[in-house]
């Protein structure tokens, strides 16, 4: 027998912003907790997945595009699980536990328009290719040293990024100083640090929390990682920057082994890796550590981050 359908029946449609239109009229004020990251209400949340999906416009992104986002199980990616589909782009949730060759494959099959990308992955994307933030329309970007001067664009100084944009936060809510702070010299501290590269495009390497200042240099405690990481037998490291007397900071790399593998990597083994990049011209001389500290495990934040902070602390003992 032939289905009937009443012709004022509504064929409800299964879109993602359905799940919160009822939050939003029931309990807008409900908070959202995502670890010891942050907490918000379902009102709050509306807001910035509106600002996500604003971003992603001013970005270029329009509709039927893919939009990747490889980050950890947080309250952003939440907020990408609604604002990209809201906003009619695709998304495409990058597996962090596949291998950069895995990864390079599903960007390339999903042909990704652009990539979220958190701060801890950001040695795995430079694996793959180099990470770089094409100039935007209506973005006033510069790099600058800590007195706000202007640094060349040599392919090589690096500095912290900050920028202009219409679309900016002013402040923090209920909290002048850091706002002040926030938009130091009238332009906005991204936190980031790179370089501009002769085409005009940003290259980041760094977050200004994690650079290692040493001798009047800026270290990239990424590339470290980067260029430890790929020595036969590291399973994890982890670059920071200890106290030292003389120089302000000096490099320290926490290394874990991996048990697969036979040949048991040697912290000189892990030093000439990086001379070589010292060697090539892609690394100052500074940044070759004095230290290398082999562990069992590496400390982590409850959402499985590298603890720079904890690891700064138990390791921040001045060289002589």
């Amino acid at each position: 027998m032939k289905k009937q359908t009443a012709s004022s029946a509504y064929s409800y449609p299964l879109l993602i912003r359905r799940l919160l239109d009822a939050a939003l009229v029931v309990s807008p004020d409900q908070e959202i907790v995502s670890g010891d990251l942050c907490r918000y209400s379902y009102r709050t949340f509306r807001q910035r997945i509106a600002r996500l999906a604003s971003g992603l416009t001013s970005s270029g992104i329009e509709q039927g595009d893919t939009v990747a986002v490889m980050d950890w199980d947080s309250h952003r990616y939440l907020e990408c699980f609604f604002g990209v589909p809201m906003m009619g782009a695709v998304l495409h949730t990058i597996n962090i536990r596949l291998s950069p060759e895995q990864i390079l494959y599903t960007i390339n099959h999903a042909e990704d328009d652009i990539i979220l990308v958190h701060s801890d992955f950001i040695q795995i994307i430079n694996r793959i290719y180099d990470r770089i933030v094409h100039p935007v329309p209506l973005v006033e970007l510069r790099v600058v040293d800590e007195n706000m001067n202007d640094l060349p664009i040599d392919e090589k100084t690096t500095g912290e990024v900050v920028i202009r944009t219409p679309w900016l936060t002013q402040g923090y809510t209920g909290d002048a100083e850091g706002s002040d702070q926030l938009w130091q010299g009238n332009y906005l501290h991204t936190g980031d640090v790179g370089y501009i590269d002769g085409t005009g495009s940003l290259r980041i390497t760094d977050r200004m929390k994690d650079v290692i200042k040493s001798g009047g240099e800026w270290i990239s405690s990424l590339q470290l990682e980067n260029i430890a990481s790929q020595c036969e037998g590291v399973g994890e490291v982890a670059a920071i920057g200890i106290p030292d007397q003389r120089w302000g900071e000096r490099p320290l790399l926490i290394v874990t082994r991996s048990p697969e593998c036979a040949r048991k990597v040697s912290a000189e083994d892990i030093k000439n890796a990086i001379r070589v990049c010292v060697d090539n011209g892609n690394l100052s001389r500074w940044a070759v550590p004095e230290r290398v500290e082999f562990v069992d495990a590496i400390e982590k934040t409850s959402v499985g981050k590298l603890d720079k902070k904890t690891l700064r602390a138990l390791y921040s003992r001045p060289v002589e």
